[in-house]
């Protein structure tokens, strides 16, 4: 996932399950995942920034390993 302030600056989101780092995120329910949840610190930074955009790059093979 990307962030895009609204000065242009891209930021990558990264997974994190957990939310440890506080800015990246996760998936609502890693084994039935339905949507993607951004973490406090990533949350904060887009609803602060009334001009921000969120991008997601799809692809067709796994990249991400979910735990279960």
């Amino acid at each position: 996932m990307t962030y895009t302030s609204g000065a242009g600056t891209p930021t990558s989101l990264m997974y994190d399950q957990e939310c440890e780092s506080g800015s990246g995120w996760r998936y609502d329910d890693p084994a039935d995942p339905k949507q993607l949840v951004l973490c406090e610190g990533a949350c904060s930074m887009v609803q602060s920034d009334p001009d921000a955009s969120l991008g997601v790059d799809f692809t067709c093979e796994d990249v991400i390993i979910v735990p279960l």
